[in-house]
């Protein structure tokens, strides 16, 4: 195999693996917040699912349990900024 043709090969390889990581890297960034009130009119659709809430923790909620690691609370949605 002549010289600047391995080259191209293995330049071509590099650029697609970095593609590829630029592609995957955004995809898993890309995620959006629902509120709290798309999360309870979707809630049997999201059930299982991992997501990401906009809200605040509800002040007295907090309850964690260190043989299970388990750590729940009830969420409430942030004040309107005017």
């Amino acid at each position: 195999m002549p010289s600047k043709l391995r080259f191209v090969v293995g330049a071509g390889l590099i650029v697609l693996a970095i593609g590829y990581l630029i592609t995957t890297a955004v995809r898993n960034t890309s995620e959006y917040y629902l509120t709290i009130n798309e999360v309870g009119a979707r809630q049997s659709q999201l059930s299982g699912q991992m997501l990401r809430v906009a809200g605040r923790v509800k002040a007295g909620t907090i309850s964690w349990d260190p043989a299970t690691l388990t750590l729940g609370f009830a969420m409430v949605a942030p004040p309107n900024p005017d």
